[in-house]
């Protein structure tokens, strides 16, 4: 039940029996404190995330630091950010309200309705907000160190399992292998000539030997070309209401299948569709690499 209907609930009881009556009272007060404290975290996380960026304890943007309750009712140049228990009155509800703030963009619905009701039950507020904001010390500023650690993936992977009493999954048959394999790569399922050659195979490498082959299988490119050309829009229309044929688009679709065939060097791969044109030695594959820059939808309606 959430947490207005167990207020509305309690303002509506109009049962006649005495205790009855009491003994959900007694388990509004015991229940109410726990839903405050959700109310409150969730609130704290709508300021941290929208709001301490521009009024925080460095920013005091407008003299307005909303990191604590006692600087949130102080306020800035134009008075107390809010009045707990009135959300009407409050300042910050109206301007989240208007619209105003953030200025970024407004807050979803649902967020402004937590930061009214949070309000209206008396703000909470047991200790100062930080904003969440990545510093010097944030993990992905690090530089690289090295790190002898196990070899494979699996050892991390098992103690994870270990960790919540959990085992590996035991090891796929050869068919359930082979399929599963052949799908991930190229995107079909597996010959029956293909299953029976590798469920035979007793060398100790067949499984590396059918990874090697379908890598080498030219539908290995058409397979995942697919997610390039999605992150790119590619499309061989122009979409909207004409939606144009594109029939000079192929050649883009195709020069992403045979980098991937090739196994083309990630950099050289995004170099060529940003400046392929002009890069040297200037290239086929370069200038149809530089499609990448036109290939959005194009609203043809009054170009023709």
């Amino acid at each position: 039940m959430r947490r207005e209907h167990l207020i509305i609930a309690a303002s509506r009881w109009r049962g006649s029996l005495p205790q009855a009556r009491r003994s959900f009272v007694l388990l509004l007060a015991l229940i109410l404190p726990v839903y405050a404290a959700d109310f409150q975290e969730e609130a704290r996380d709508i300021i941290a995330r929208r709001c301490l960026g521009c009024h925080g304890p460095k920013s005091k943007v407008a003299g307005l630091d909303l990191s604590t309750r006692e600087t949130a009712l102080k306020g800035g140049s134009k008075g107390p950010a809010l009045q707990p228990g009135a959300a009407n009155e409050s300042r910050l509800v109206a301007r989240v309200e208007k619209g105003e703030m953030p200025p970024t963009a407004p807050l979803p619905l649902e967020e402004r309705q937590t930061l009214r009701r949070w309000i209206e039950a008396g703000a909470a507020w047991t200790e100062a907000i930080v904003e969440r904001r990545a510093g010097r010390d944030w993990w992905s500023l690090q530089p690289l160190l090295s790190f002898a650690g196990p070899a494979s993936v699996d050892h991390w992977i098992g103690a994870a399992l270990s960790a919540k009493g959990l085992q590996l999954s035991p090891e796929a048959d050869r068919r359930t292998l082979i399929r599963r394999l052949t799908f991930d790569l190229i995107g079909l399922p597996p010959s029956p000539a293909e299953v029976d050659d590798f469920v035979g195979d007793v060398r100790a490498d067949a499984y590396e030997r059918v990874v090697d082959r379908l890598l080498a299988s030219p539908h290995y490119g058409e397979r995942w070309a697919r997610h390039w050309l999605d992150v790119v829009r590619y499309a061989e229309s122009e979409g909207f209401e004409r939606d144009l044929l594109r029939p000079n688009a192929w050649p883009y679709r195709d020069y992403v299948i045979r980098s991937l065939n090739e196994d083309k060097p990630y950099l050289q791969f995004a170099r060529e569709q940003m400046a392929g044109d002009v890069l040297q030695p200037v290239t086929h594959d370069g200038i149809i690499a530089t499609s990448f820059l036109v290939l959005g939808p194009v609203g043809a309606v009054g170009l023709t």
